[in-house]
């Protein structure tokens, strides 16, 4: 069953990054730099993005249940803490998906629904990186040598992702790298994904 949980990890974060990838070259009027992930989620990539959301939240799933159960790492039970964090996260992105504006030329959506979008956002994106952070430097396996070489390379991911996550908070939306920093975290994220799936 771990091996089903590896594989369909890996193939859904490649598949995130190729559905975002996919939404980027069609959305070709847009600012890449500046325009954030959510916008994405109008006109005619809308239904690539839902689908792009979907595959993470079960590459997370995936992950979570793969980590759960480990005994292994420098702290025993650091693997259920995080993969416990991990479902929040996957539990947080279908509702952040739907809560994305429809359409780009007027925000119909109401207070409400912008401030719940906002506040699932950012619950996901924290529980994620707290998770990164925690699992690749107290719970990642290390019993053979590619596991510790990709101990390090997890390390390395998640610092960097901590460290976007605190310019992402000094960066407010609407300006103008607000969404570059958001993608370089998302990357990360689904880097990191990819890189533990394997340990």
């Amino acid at each position: 069953m771990t091996e089903f949980f590896t594989v369909s990890s890996c193939i859904a974060s490649l598949l995130f990054v190729g559905l975002v990838a996919y939404a980027h070259l069609k959305r070709r009027e847009f600012d890449h730099a500046s325009t954030s992930l959510s916008e994405y989620f109008s006109g005619s990539t809308r239904h690539v993005m839902l689908a792009a959301y979907i595959c993470m939240a079960f590459a997370l799933v995936c992950l979570a249940l793969k980590i759960i159960p480990e005994q292994r790492g420098i702290v025993g039970g650091m693997g259920k803490v995080c993969g416990l964090l991990m479902l929040i996260a996957a539990a947080c992105l279908i509702p952040i998906a739907l809560t994305a504006r429809r359409q780009l030329d007027a925000d119909t959506r109401s207070a409400r629904t912008k401030s719940l979008h906002r506040v699932l956002a950012c619950v996901s994106l924290v529980a994620m990186v707290i998770a990164m952070v925690a699992y690749s430097m107290l719970g990642f396996p290390t019993d053979h040598r590619y596991q510790r070489a990709l101990r390090v390379f997890a390390i390395v991911w998640s610092i960097f992702a901590l460290m976007d996550l605190v310019i992402s908070i000094q960066v407010p939306p609407g300006t103008r790298y607000h969404g570059l920093v958001q993608k370089i975290l998302v990357a990360l994220v689904a880097t990191w994904v990819f890189i533990c799936a394997w340990a």
